[in-house]
């Protein structure tokens, strides 16, 4: 998705809802997606099917950074830190 389709091409998998943001996992068939209602998720696009899922509260809006295994999950009042089998590592 480039930046100028931004909101005109949306992103919609299955049981996951509407998406806001993904990012990929590098040399790998493996996303992290996260949907308008705070689902986040790895899913597999080779199977089409997530692997793991977490209900983030709805009450924050939360973005998503990929730092090489893990994945930084930031809102303006929290951070945490969710590796590839979706253990977080620390909420802060």
């Amino acid at each position: 998705m480039y930046e100028k389709d931004k909101g005109m091409n949306d992103w919609k998998i299955e049981s996951l809802g509407n998406l806001k943001n993904m990012k990929f996992i590098e040399d790998s068939p493996l996303i992290y997606t996260l949907s308008t209602s705070g689902v986040l998720c790895l899913y597999d696009t080779l199977k089409q099917k997530h692997i793991w899922k977490k209900e983030l509260p709805d009450n924050e809006e939360f973005s998503l950074r990929y730092l090489g295994r893990n994945l930084l999950v930031y809102s303006q009042k929290r951070a945490m830190m969710i590796n590839s089998r979706g253990h977080i590592i620390y909420d802060l």
